[in-house]
C-alpha cells in the first residue's frame, strides 16, 4: 500500500515519469483512497486531485488508454485545449454550485474492442470518486454539526476500487466492443461530473468514423454485501436487461472458489478467477432513474445498471471508513460485474434502450415518487435480503421514525397491520397515507416484536 502511495505522488510532482507497478487489491485501493490524507475527496480540493491522480496512474498501469490520445472535441476551443493540452486521463470541467465553482475533472480510460465492428460499440463502466470532505452544514452529511473528515469508504472508494478492478481485467481480456472505464467528480453535488461528460459525449469519436454507446454500467457503493444480497436497477432499460441479470449468477460448472464459504469481512479474493456464486442473491430495480450516476446516461438513452449493497448507518457521516467493509463481499460483487460487462460486451446485438418510469415500480404499479405525501425518515434495505419482512438499515435521527421509537436495524413486519414483506410493499402503504396520519409499525428488533406509533413528516414538493 505504501508503495503505491509513494508511485503516485512521485507521479503528481514529475507525470512524464512512470513505473508500473503491481495490481493493489480492491481493499488496497478502497484503504488508499478513504485515507484521512485525501480529506474526504471534497471537489476541487488537493484530496480529491490525488484520488484522481491515484486512479490515472492504475488506468495507465493498467495500459488503459488515456482520452485525451483518442478523443477529439469540436465545441468552445477554450475546452478543447484545457483537454488536449493535459496528457493525462483527466477530462477537466467545472462544478458550479449556488455558492462557488469548483475547478475539477472525471477520469477516464479506454480499452479498444477486437471485432472491427462492434468496437464502434462503447461501453461506460463508472463510479464517482468525491466525497463529502469535512461535512458541515452546507453539505449532504447526516451529522451536519460535525466537522469531520468524511473519508466515504463504500460511499464511493469501493465503487472506484471496482472500476479500476475491471480496467485492469478487460485491458487483458479486451471484448468485441469497446470499453470506457470513468470516475466522474462532483458526483455529491448533484451528479454533476457525469452530467458534464454526457453533455458533450456525442462529440467523442476515440479514433472511429462514427461511434455510439451501448450501456453504462455504474458502481455506487459495494462494500456491504448483506447475507449475500445485492441489487442491480436499470434491469427496466432494456427489454433484455432483467434476463441478464436474472443468469448472472447461474451456476459456473468451472468454479474453482466457493464465495459463501469466505463470505466474511476480513478475507479476499482474486476476482480474476472463476467464483461459486451460489452464495449471491441480486435484487433486480427497475428504473434507469437513482441518486447516482447512471441518471445522466440514462436520460441520453442508454440502458444502465445500477450496482450497489445496501447502506449502513454509517452512510454520509464520518464513521464510513474503510476498516468497516466487507472485502469478500465486494470481491463476489466486482466479480459478477465482470460477468455482466462480459455479456454485454460479447452479444451479438447491442441492448435495445426503454424508457422506465420516474421511479422503481412498487407491486400496485405506483412509482416510488408517484403521490408520495409523506415519508418515515427511513432508508428501507432495497435488496430483499430480509425473507419476513424489511429491514430499515438507517432510522435517521431526529426525523417521523426515530422519534416514534424506532432505531437503525429493525425489521417493519406490518404498517397498519398490512404485512410488510420488502420495499415494493412498503412504498405501496406510503402511497395510501395522508399528511398528519398517525400509523401504527410493527418492527422486530433482535428477538422481540414491537409497535410504534409513527407520525409521518410531509416529503417537500
Amino acid at each position: 500500500m505504501l508503495f503505491v502511495m509513494t508511485v503516485m505522488l512521485v507521479s503528481c510532482e514529475n507525470k512524464d515519469q512512470f513505473k508500473s507497478f503491481s495490481q493493489p487489491t480492491p481493499k488496497e485501493m478502497v484503504y488508499y483512497l478513504a485515507s484521512d490524507s485525501l480529506q474526504g475527496r471534497f471537489p476541487g480540493t488537493v484530496g480529491s486531485n490525488e484520488a484522481a491522480h491515484y486512479i490515472a496512474l492504475n488506468f495507465q498501469n493498467a495500459g488503459l488508454k488515456p482520452i485525451s490520445a483518442i478523443q477529439s472535441l469540436s465545441n468552445s476551443t477554450a475546452r478543447t485545449q484545457a483537454i488536449a493540452t493535459d496528457s493525462s486521463y483527466f477530462i477537466p470541467f467545472l462544478a458550479r454550485t449556488p455558492k462557488a465553482i469548483y475547478q475539477t475533472q472525471n477520469v477516464a480510460g479506454f480499452v479498444r474492442g477486437t471485432d472491427l465492428k462492434l468496437a464502434q460499440e462503447i461501453i461506460i463502466i463508472g463510479s464517482h470518486y468525491d466525497h463529502l470532505g469535512m461535512g458541515g452544514e452546507d453539505s449532504p452529511s447526516r451529522q451536519k454539526d460535525t466537522i469531520a473528515v468524511h473519508n466515504g469508504a463504500d460511499d464511493n472508494a469501493s465503487g472506484c476500487a471496482g472500476v479500476m478492478t475491471l480496467a485492469y481485467y478487460f485491458s487483458k481480456h479486451p471484448l468485441k466492443r469497446s470499453l470506457l472505464f470513468m470516475t466522474f467528480s462532483a458526483e455529491e453535488m448533484g451528479l454533476i461530473g457525469s452530467k458534464e461528460f454526457t453533455r458533450d459525449m456525442d462529440k467523442y469519436h476515440f479514433g472511429y468514423d462514427s461511434i455510439s454507446y451501448v450501456a453504462m454500467v455504474n458502481a455506487d457503493m459495494i462494500g456491504h454485501l448483506k447475507k449475500g444480497w445485492f441489487s442491480i436497477d436499470g434491469t427496466g432499460t432494456s427489454e433484455s436487461s432483467s434476463d441478464i441479470v436474472k443468469h448472472l449468477l447461474d451456476k459456473d460448472t468451472t468454479a474453482t472458489m466457493d464465495v459463501s464459504a469466505t463470505m466474511d469481512a476480513t478475507a479476499t479474493m482474486d476476482v480474476s478467477a472463476t467464483m461459486d456464486v451460489s452464495g449471491l442473491h441480486i435484487r433486480q430495480g427497475y428504473s434507469g432513474y437513482g441518486a447516482s450516476d447512471h441518471t445522466s446516461f440514462y436520460l441520453k438513452s442508454l440502458p444502465v445498471f445500477f450496482v450497489h449493497t445496501p447502506a449502513k448507518p454509517d452512510y454520509h457521516t464520518p464513521a464510513d471508513d474503510a476498516d468497516k467493509l466487507n472485502y469478500a463481499g465486494m470481491d463476489s460483487v466486482i466479480f459478477v460485474m465482470r460477468k455482466l460487462v462480459n455479456e454485454i460486451g460479447t452479444r451479438s446485438k447491442c441492448l435495445k434502450f426503454r424508457k422506465t418510469e420516474s421511479s422503481m415500480k412498487t407491486n400496485s404499479g405506483h412509482s416510488h415518487s408517484s403521490g408520495l405525501k409523506v415519508k418515515l425518515g427511513i432508508m428501507p434495505d432495497v435488496t430483499g435480503a430480509c425473507s419476513f419482512g424489511m429491514s430499515a438499515d438507517i432510522v435517521v435521527k431526529g426525523k417521523a421514525a426515530y422519534k416514534g421509537g424506532m432505531r437503525s436495524g429493525d425489521i417493519i413486519l406490518s404498517i397498519n397491520n398490512r404485512s410488510v414483506k420488502d420495499v415494493y410493499v412498503y412504498m405501496d402503504v406510503l402511497n395510501t397515507l395522508d399528511i398528519g396520519q398517525v400509523i401504527q409499525v410493527k418492527v422486530r428488533r433482535g428477538e422481540k416484536d414491537m409497535i410504534f406509533s409513527v407520525l409521518p413528516i410531509p416529503t417537500k414538493k
